[in-house]
């Protein structure tokens, strides 16, 4: 049967023109006023632990989304300006080991894009769609966890899409066809879940990630999510925003606006993958932070439309007051965004806290040491000034770009005597300066031995 066309407001066909183009420059500029001292950020721990798994392997959009659903540029702009950049979400544009974050975030929105213009033809996707939709989901899954929430938004987008038959046997007979690609997407996500959970290495057997079902922590951790997003982590507004929640919905499906219907269900939907596990936020909350930025967006959208209508109002002169109105709420979006990121200054943190790896590869580079392919180094931290224990092997082998060799962490790995009588190399370093102990050659094997015994290295007993 053929499908119906049914948009969830009212959006159409809208062909690029120089007012979107000049939307999209002062978005490019908005982020770049942020993120463009970024590029002296360095890099963190776990930047150099990422790297190095993707070294040791070997070499082998929210404007548009937010204005398919919305029909309204004004609307998407808004949208756009509030993901552009957040003050407590900094660590997506100033910290690498983040990558997993943006590419989850941007393979999500692409997936559901995707899927939304493809639906607003009022046609239901034909196999090969379904297959690229279910391959962006797969690589927005493969990137992060919190993207198990997309088959639910998908599903809940149909279901208000839908018209609204006269029994549940009658709206399941005619739509069914559009609701395969979510239940596939399900069925894939259940597979993904279950291997998380009862895998060999689940973070769910972690304190850390361990979820706990209750009620208190759903509220809990949606409190601090909403704390978080109004640039207010101690505060409680988080709990009267979530008392407010029905007040949402009531103000949702009063008139029908089912763009805020979805969205109302979005701000509950996305962060049920966090919401049990104890408190996170700050960048896992971009996806999140997509719904809220709709909500306000169409909110004062209505507003500005209401002001419009006021006949006191009335005439020529007032022709571009929505234009000028949205440009005035963008113009004081981005004063406070640019004011919170100046009153938190995390933007300094996280450039100095990138700078102790640069800092630790300068140290290696200036020894001038090239170690012959298969030999063992045996690295000794005068002071441990970093997290991870396996830190310092991690920027020795990105330093010297040799898989061959065998770089081991005093105190933190246990050799046997064998592979003590193997090593080549001990160097004493801190975090600005290295230095070669003692080597092979010309440095004897006493000396050597001497290093070795100094450096409180763990020595595996012989079974």
């Amino acid at each position: 049967m053929p499908a119906q066309v049914i948009k969830i407001t009212g959006a159409h066909q809208h062909k690029l023109s120089g007012l979107d183009a000049a939307c999209a420059g002062l978005l490019l500029a908005y982020f770049l006023h942020f993120a463009l001292s970024a590029v002296r950020a360095g890099f963190g721990d776990d930047e150099m632990m990422n790297l190095y798994s993707y070294w040791l392997a070997g070499p082998f959009k929210f404007f548009c989304l937010a204005q398919l659903l919305s029909g309204s540029r004004a609307v998407a702009f808004l949208v756009a300006l509030a993901m552009c950049y957040h003050g407590q979400m900094a660590n997506l544009v100033f910290r690498g080991s983040f990558i997993y974050d943006v590419l989850c975030g941007f393979f999500y929105f692409a997936a559901l894009t995707y899927y939304i213009r493809i639906r607003q033809k009022g046609v239901a996707l034909c196999p090969g769609q379904v297959a690229i939709f279910l391959a962006l989901y797969v690589c927005a899954l493969n990137s992060k966890e919190m993207a198990v929430s997309l088959p639910v938004i998908v599903f809940i987008y149909e279901a208000l899409k839908c018209p609204r038959l006269g029994t549940w046997k009658e709206f399941a007979w005619h739509n069914w066809y559009v609701a395969i690609p979510s239940f596939v997407a399900a069925l894939v996500t259940g597979i993904y879940i279950c291997g998380k959970l009862n895998g060999l290495h689940s973070l769910a057997n972690l304190e850390a990630y361990r979820p706990v079902y209750s009620w208190h922590r759903f509220t809990l951790t949606n409190a601090h999510f909403i704390n978080d997003l109004l640039y207010h982590s101690a505060s409680r507004i988080g709990r009267t925003v979530l008392v407010a929640w029905p007040v949402l919905f009531l103000y949702a499906f009063w008139p029908r606006d089912r763009l805020l219907q979805l969205m109302a269900f979005w701000v509950v939907v996305t962060p049920l993958p966090l919401a049990f596990i104890p408190s996170r936020g700050e960048a896992m909350l971009y996806i999140v932070l997509f719904g809220w930025a709709t909500i306000f967006g169409r909110m004062l959208s209505d507003l500005i439309g209401l002001i419009d209508k006021v006949p006191a109002l009335a005439g020529p002169r007032t022709a571009m007051l929505p234009t000028f109105a949205t440009a005035a709420v963008a113009v004081a979006f981005a004063v406070f965004t640019h004011w919170e990121s100046q009153r938190f200054d995390r933007t300094r943190g996280l450039l100095s806290s990138g700078q102790k790896s640069l800092h630790v590869i300068q140290a290696f580079r200036s020894l001038d040491l090239h170690p012959p392919p298969g030999s063992s180094l045996l690295l000794k931290p005068e002071t441990r000034f970093y997290q991870n224990g396996y830190y310092p092997a991690f920027v020795a082998w990105l330093v010297w770009n040799d898989r061959s060799l065998r770089i081991y962490v005093a105190g933190q790995h246990q050799l046997t005597q064998r592979q003590i009588g193997k090593i080549s190399y001990v160097i004493s370093f801190n975090e600005f300066e290295a230095q070669l102990v003692a080597s092979r050659n010309p440095i004897t094997s006493a000396v050597m031995h001497e290093a070795l015994a100094s450096s409180s290295i763990k020595v595996a007993r012989r079974s």
